[in-house]
Order: C-alpha cells, then sequence, then structure tokens
C-alpha cells in the first residue's frame, strides 16, 4: 500500500491520482491537455547507499529544479 503523502515531495499522492483522472476525463469540447511526467533517475540507489539519503534527497531536488 502506498503511503497517502510522500515525505521528501510533499505529494498527497491520493490527491494527485483524483487530479489526474479527473483531468484525463474532461471532454474534448473542455479543450483542456494533461500532461504528467514521471522521471526515474538511474543511479540513485547508489548514491543513497553510499552517501547517505540526504544525498540522495539533494541529487533528487537538483534533478527537480
Amino acid at each position: 500500500m502506498k503511503a497517502p503523502r510522500d515525505d521528501l515531495t510533499e505529494l498527497h499522492r491520493s490527491a494527485f491520482d483524483t487530479e489526474l483522472d479527473f483531468a484525463m476525463r474532461a471532454t474534448p469540447e473542455q479543450q483542456s491537455y494533461v500532461a504528467a511526467v514521471f522521471i526515474d533517475l538511474d543511479g540513485l540507489s547508489p548514491v543513497n547507499d553510499i552517501y547517505g539519503h540526504s544525498a540522495g534527497d539533494h541529487v533528487f531536488h537538483e534533478v527537480a529544479r
């Protein structure tokens, strides 16, 4: 089971899922566009293992920025 909130990103996962579902169900007449980006950071696990999770969090934030 997924945690309701991601501590690093502060994303409320259930709210995100609800909003994404709502946006994707919009009718063509509403002229709305939806984009979702999922990023997998290859090599982040060794950073966490070697330097600790705070270093991994820093890498994550720098990539997001």
